[in-house]
């Protein structure tokens, strides 16, 4: 991680002596355990993150990250992802975002795997914020046979990092800070020799979020929505889904303590404003996340995650635990 922050800072420490500019860039890294059930004993992600605001009016934000996980039978799968997102600020108090965020899985249904998102937000610094993000997805080569019968599993890897948006109750540009979280799984694949047949796979995601601030700042409460429908019918999967979850956040100058607890049903799902995209069948149904930030000093901040995740995969109950970190500077 730290070695990754270098190279950044070697590249991207010129930018910061013009003035208007503001350059950030993170490492982060993760490791995810699974429970017995699961068809995946572990995974690890380690990336890099670069934040570049352009003035008052424009924010830059692009993040790679690389992850493998080992199966029960000690094989090994990789896959990268690659985000980059653009922020426009026509006025205090009003933001607009778009990206798109790229999957190159090693052989999985979901490779070339491509999201294009936009979003909107209506704010008030340190006080409360109101927001909707729309998410497209494509996957060109995914073989429809997964809704047949006769399926075998095939391990599929899915990588993505948390991105580096402020806290969400602030609304506008603010120092970021970048975690990882991994989840690998199981893709279902059909047997009959009908299964080529048909290639294809698009997924539409609305979130509508809202998040408020209390006694200057100290306290956040957040609530996100995740409305989910999949073009095609999958096995052991439904065509649409439902979601929410909320966040709540104990701030103070050197740092954020916070608990993020997510309930309903995802699968193919985007969370993170863009940075995490679920390129799997399993279908996610709860899930509990403690962080904490600490600011080392006003350039210097590291950030440390928990979380756990229960889901159903290829329609039987399993787990995983996440842990996983940041480190960042701000030039």
């Amino acid at each position: 991680m730290i070695k990754l922050i270098c190279v950044a800072a070697f590249f991207l420490f010129p930018l910061a002596s013009f003035a208007g500019v503001g350059v950030t860039a993170l490492g982060h890294a993760s490791q995810t355990s699974y429970a017995e059930e699961s068809g995946t004993k572990s995974a690890q992600t380690s990336g890099a993150y670069v934040y570049l605001g352009l003035g008052l009016s424009h924010l830059l934000e692009a993040d790679i990250t690389a992850a493998t996980y080992i199966a029960d039978d000690d094989s090994a799968f990789d896959q990268t992802d690659t985000t980059m997102v653009y922020t426009y600020f026509p006025s205090l108090g009003q933001k607009y975002r778009v990206g798109v965020h790229s999957i190159s899985a090693q052989g999985s249904n979901t490779d070339k795997g491509l999201t294009i998102f936009g979003g909107y937000s209506n704010y008030t610094p340190y006080k409360n914020n109101f927001n909707l993000d729309v998410f497209m997805t494509t996957y060109g080569d995914y073989s429809l046979a997964t809704a047949s019968a006769g399926v075998t599993r095939v391990p599929s890897i899915h990588a993505a990092s948390t991105p580096p948006s402020g806290p969400p109750s602030t609304g506008g540009p603010t120092t970021p800070t970048t975690t990882t979280t991994t989840t690998t799984t199981t893709t279902t694949v059909a047997t009959s020799d009908t299964a080529a047949a048909a290639t294809g796979l698009s997924v539409t995601q609305v979130s509508p979020s809202m998040g408020w601030l209390f006694d200057q700042a100290r306290y956040g409460v957040s609530f996100k929505g995740y409305f989910i429908s999949i073009s095609e019918k999958l096995a052991n999967n439904a065509k649409s889904y439902v979601a929410i979850d909320e966040t709540f956040t104990f701030n103070r100058l050197w740092g954020t303590i916070g608990l993020t607890l997510a309930q309903g049903e995802s699968a193919f799902g985007v969370e993170k404003d863009g940075y995490v995209v679920y390129n799997s069948t399993n279908v996610y149904e709860s899930s509990t996340d403690l962080f904490a930030k600490y600011y080392f000093t006003a350039r210097l901040n590291a950030d440390l995650h928990y979380k756990t995740s229960s889901f159903k995969e290829a329609g039987v109950k399993a787990s995983n635990a996440t842990v996983s970190s940041s480190l960042g500077y701000t030039f």
